[in-house]
């Protein structure tokens, strides 16, 4: 209630009451009109002031909660999105570390298999990554008619053909090499996962989410088969 309207009711009300009293108490209305607001003005606006002092107190504490509570759910969704990140970044390191072993692994054995064509596989591979694609594929071309189940020279066709982008050329060898890597000592995901991303890109989504499932088959944690399959599934390009 305002102080200033509950300082005017007492007056009135004194006033009232001076009224019903004889008239040789008239001159005492104003020291009566002043004891009435010292006896019940003046605590009466003390106990306004101090709630309208408590209700300013609690407003500012509830203003302090909530700029609190909004900085704790900002550090927890920056938690979040730290701990999210952080375990992409763990999920692809250890990838790697993994794809790094069974590379090994895989052109060892390679290697062993086809003695006769490895080091011309080895040279069209250097030609391949210095961006000399034609010289790379008439040397991949030579290897795989000589030795034509040589899983990491298709591979390797196919990565050409497709910087060359002809398609056709690039999902034959892709395929080879995705059914040859069925027979490998040390299975490799990464042609399945290369394969379905090639095949996501031509708008193949079937095919696309097969190579993808069998790419996490050999691999359940690798990041970009989980990826590509889900965006398979949706139907989107990335």
């Amino acid at each position: 209630m305002n102080i200033f309207i509950i300082l005017l009711v007492i007056v009135v009300l004194g006033n009232l009451t001076i009224n019903l009293f004889s008239p040789a108490i008239q001159r005492w209305k104003l020291v009566w009109r002043l004891l009435l607001i010292v006896c019940f003005g003046i605590p009466i606006a003390v106990v306004e002031l101090q709630k309208q002092r408590g209700s300013e107190y609690y407003m500012r504490r509830a203003s302090e909660n909530l700029e609190k509570a909004e900085r704790v759910e900002e550090d927890r969704q920056t938690r979040a999105l730290i701990k999210r990140y952080g375990e992409k970044i763990n999920s692809i390191t250890n990838y790697s570390v993994r794809k790094k072993e069974r590379d090994k692994n895989i052109f060892s054995e390679q290697k062993v298999k086809f003695p006769q064509c490895y080091d011309d596989f080895s040279a069209a591979r250097v030609q391949r990554k210095r961006g000399n694609f034609h010289e790379a594929e008439k040397i991949l071309i030579e290897v795989v008619n000589n030795c034509p189940n040589f899983f990491l020279a298709h591979y390797n066709l196919a990565l050409v053909y497709e910087a060359m982008n002809n398609i056709e050329k690039t999902d034959y060898h892709y395929k080879k090499a995705s059914a040859l890597e069925e027979s490998l000592s040390t299975r490799d995901p990464s042609i399945h996962n290369t394969y379905g991303f090639f095949l996501l890109k031509n708008r193949k989504f079937d095919d696309s989410e097969e190579e993808y499932e069998k790419a996490l088959e050999l691999d359940p944690n690798h990041p970009k088969a989980k990826t590509g399959l889900e965006a398979a599934g949706k139907r989107i390009i990335f």
